[in-house]
């Protein structure tokens, strides 16, 4: 299974990423993605986003309210724990 994908950056950079899992809130009925990916400095971060879908194509838009965040987190301490 091939984990890797490629996003752009606001500058049109291609950035390869690794899915780390995928969810769907319940309450939302939203598909979020969460991956990971090495910035310039060459430090790994992590980054989640939320699946859309017109069924033919598919984007991702990054998460960016706290609740969504505070949602992702709950999520990434249920699969890795308070890393």
């Amino acid at each position: 299974m091939n984990n890797k994908f490629v996003i752009k950056d606001e500058s049109n950079k291609e950035i390869e990423c690794e899915l780390l899992f995928t969810f769907k809130d319940t309450k939302t009925n939203r598909d979020f993605v969460v991956f990971r990916y090495k910035k310039e400095n060459n430090k790994e971060s992590i980054s989640a986003g939320i699946v859309n879908t017109d069924g033919e194509t598919m984007d991702i838009t990054l998460v960016s309210n706290d609740d969504d965040w505070d949602l992702v987190d709950e999520k990434l301490k249920e699969k890795y724990g308070d890393k």
